[in-house]
């Protein structure tokens, strides 16, 4: 299949798709089809890359690295912008089974969301779920990466950018919660 080049963040994913190298879903291909292409072909639309390689950065707390749907999505959703600055991706829904990372992968958006990279003031988050132990993996997996970091050089500036108790956790940057 020959693709346009859009970004180094997006393309890998969209590519394995359309040429059956990962197990996907009709939905995929028509997500990839009906709205991420035609959305990234409109003239008003950009991708920043510079902010998707900043948030991809924060991978470095975690005790594990984000898989390519992941790192896809990421990129659809904090670097596809219009012209104006706005989001476009403002509405994002996940449908994948178990085991395969959803829950990692909210633990990241949430610690981006509440770090100085995303930069918004007050941007607070609400993690819902079917149970109260499920809601509250996410919140302990930041609350664990803040309080306990893998690689302890890491404590300072994590100290200095986020304040952790076991009832909330704050982006002392953006008073995000």
């Amino acid at each position: 299949m020959r693709m346009k080049n859009y970004s180094r963040f997006i393309d890998p994913y969209i590519r394995k798709i359309k040429n059956n190298e990962v197990e996907h879903c009709k939905e995929q291909d028509q997500m990839i089809d009906n709205i991420v292409v035609p959305t990234l072909e409109r003239p008003d639309v950009e991708i920043d890359e510079d902010e998707i390689e900043k948030g991809l950065s924060l991978q470095k707390y975690f005790p594990y690295k984000l898989i390519e749907w992941e790192i896809f999505l990421f990129a659809l959703i904090v670097g596809v912008k219009t012209i104006d600055g706005d989001i476009v991706f403002n509405d994002i829904r996940v449908m994948v089974g178990r085991g395969s990372g959803k829950n990692g992968f909210i633990s990241f958006l949430c610690f981006y969301f509440l770090s100085p990279y995303h930069g918004i003031r007050g941007y607070n988050i609400d993690l819902m779920a079917n149970a109260e132990q499920q809601a509250k993996t996410s919140f302990r997996d930041v609350y664990e990466v803040i309080t306990d970091p893998v690689d302890k050089k890491y404590q300072a500036v994590l100290k200095k950018n986020y304040h952790a108790t076991k009832e909330l956790i704050t982006g002392k940057t953006t008073k995000s919660e």
